[in-house]
Protein backbone atom coordinates (compact mmCIF):
# COMPACT_ATOMS: atom_id res chain seq x y z
CA UNK A 1 0.00 0.00 0.00
CA UNK A 2 3.17 2.05 0.87
CA UNK A 3 4.39 2.11 -3.03
CA UNK A 4 0.55 3.04 -4.36
CA UNK A 5 0.89 6.00 -2.09
CA UNK A 6 4.70 6.58 -2.94
CA UNK A 7 3.91 5.99 -6.95
CA UNK A 8 1.06 8.21 -7.16
CA UNK A 9 2.66 11.05 -5.28
CA UNK A 10 5.19 10.99 -7.15
CA UNK A 11 3.03 11.13 -10.55
CA UNK A 12 1.06 13.49 -9.08
CA UNK A 13 4.88 15.99 -8.38
CA UNK A 14 6.12 15.09 -11.52
CA UNK A 15 2.86 16.17 -13.84
CA UNK A 16 2.90 19.87 -11.67
CA UNK A 17 6.19 20.29 -11.89
CA UNK A 18 6.68 18.99 -15.06
CA UNK A 19 3.36 21.02 -16.16
CA UNK A 20 4.77 24.20 -14.65
CA UNK A 21 7.82 24.39 -16.28
CA UNK A 22 5.82 23.37 -19.87
CA UNK A 23 3.44 26.17 -19.07
CA UNK A 24 6.22 28.94 -18.30
CA UNK A 25 7.71 27.52 -21.71
CA UNK A 26 4.60 28.79 -23.66
CA UNK A 27 6.47 32.42 -23.68
CA UNK A 28 9.43 31.04 -25.59
CA UNK A 29 7.13 29.15 -27.93
CA UNK A 30 6.48 32.47 -30.04
CA UNK A 31 10.09 32.09 -31.13
CA UNK A 32 9.33 29.23 -32.83
CA UNK A 33 6.91 30.48 -34.93
CA UNK A 34 6.70 31.42 -38.08
CA UNK A 35 4.03 32.94 -38.96
CA UNK A 36 0.84 29.99 -38.86
CA UNK A 37 3.39 27.45 -39.57
CA UNK A 38 6.01 25.87 -37.16
CA UNK A 39 9.47 24.57 -37.99
CA UNK A 40 9.04 21.29 -36.28
CA UNK A 41 12.83 20.47 -36.22
CA UNK A 42 13.24 23.97 -34.64
CA UNK A 43 10.69 23.56 -32.56
CA UNK A 44 11.67 19.65 -31.66
CA UNK A 45 15.42 21.10 -30.33
CA UNK A 46 13.72 24.03 -28.73
CA UNK A 47 11.52 21.44 -26.45
CA UNK A 48 14.87 18.87 -25.86
CA UNK A 49 16.48 21.63 -24.71
CA UNK A 50 13.54 23.31 -22.77
CA UNK A 51 13.03 19.71 -21.21
CA UNK A 52 16.99 19.45 -20.16
CA UNK A 53 17.06 22.84 -18.54
CA UNK A 54 14.10 22.16 -17.24
CA UNK A 55 15.26 18.49 -15.91
CA UNK A 56 18.70 19.92 -14.58
CA UNK A 57 16.90 22.52 -12.28
CA UNK A 58 14.51 20.26 -11.00
CA UNK A 59 18.19 17.87 -9.82
CA UNK A 60 19.07 20.91 -8.55
CA UNK A 61 16.25 21.97 -6.20
CA UNK A 62 15.33 18.29 -5.50
CA UNK A 63 18.15 15.82 -5.48
CA UNK A 64 16.52 12.85 -4.67
CA UNK A 65 14.39 10.70 -6.16
CA UNK A 66 11.04 10.54 -4.76
CA UNK A 67 10.52 7.03 -5.48
CA UNK A 68 13.09 5.01 -3.36
CA UNK A 69 12.52 1.85 -5.90
CA UNK A 70 14.30 1.67 -9.18
CA UNK A 71 11.40 0.04 -10.50
CA UNK A 72 8.65 2.71 -9.52
CA UNK A 73 10.88 5.70 -11.06
CA UNK A 74 11.23 3.74 -14.20
CA UNK A 75 7.59 3.19 -14.23
CA UNK A 76 7.53 6.90 -13.47
CA UNK A 77 9.51 7.75 -16.38
CA UNK A 78 6.85 5.57 -18.83
CA UNK A 79 3.84 7.19 -17.37
CA UNK A 80 4.81 10.56 -16.74
CA UNK A 81 5.56 11.93 -20.06
CA UNK A 82 2.46 10.37 -21.95
CA UNK A 83 -0.36 11.72 -19.20
CA UNK A 84 0.84 14.97 -19.52
CA UNK A 85 1.37 14.87 -23.60
CA UNK A 86 -2.55 13.82 -22.93
CA UNK A 87 -3.02 16.95 -20.98
CA UNK A 88 -1.77 19.09 -23.06
CA UNK A 89 -3.38 17.99 -26.49
CA UNK A 90 -6.17 18.14 -24.25
CA UNK A 91 -5.58 22.11 -23.51
CA UNK A 92 -5.03 22.35 -26.93
CA UNK A 93 -8.42 21.24 -27.87
CA UNK A 94 -10.09 23.44 -25.71
CA UNK A 95 -8.33 26.74 -26.85
CA UNK A 96 -9.20 25.34 -30.25
CA UNK A 97 -12.68 25.20 -29.48
CA UNK A 98 -12.96 28.32 -27.50
CA UNK A 99 -11.75 30.29 -30.86
CA UNK A 100 -8.04 30.69 -28.71
CA UNK A 101 -4.86 30.52 -30.46
CA UNK A 102 -3.20 26.76 -30.11
CA UNK A 103 0.52 27.29 -29.49
CA UNK A 104 2.88 23.70 -30.75
CA UNK A 105 3.27 23.09 -26.79
CA UNK A 106 -0.69 22.00 -27.62
CA UNK A 107 0.12 19.31 -29.36
CA UNK A 108 0.71 15.66 -27.95
CA UNK A 109 4.35 15.42 -29.38
CA UNK A 110 5.79 18.23 -28.19
CA UNK A 111 4.44 17.64 -25.25
CA UNK A 112 5.75 14.50 -24.85
CA UNK A 113 9.20 15.29 -25.69
CA UNK A 114 9.41 18.22 -23.44
CA UNK A 115 8.44 15.75 -20.28
CA UNK A 116 10.09 12.80 -21.40
CA UNK A 117 13.42 14.91 -21.70
CA UNK A 118 13.04 16.12 -18.34
CA UNK A 119 12.39 12.99 -16.87
CA UNK A 120 15.37 11.53 -18.60
CA UNK A 121 17.56 13.87 -16.71
CA UNK A 122 15.73 13.67 -13.34
CA UNK A 123 15.96 9.88 -13.69
CA UNK A 124 19.83 9.62 -15.00
CA UNK A 125 21.03 12.42 -12.89
CA UNK A 126 19.11 12.45 -9.52
CA UNK A 127 20.85 10.45 -6.09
Amino acid sequence: MEILFELLGQLVLEILVQGVFELGGRGIVAIFRKGSATNVWLAIGGYLLMGAISGAITVWAFPMHLLASPRMQLLNLAITPILLGFIFEAMGRWRSNHDKPRYSVDRFSYGFTFALTMGLIRFFFAA
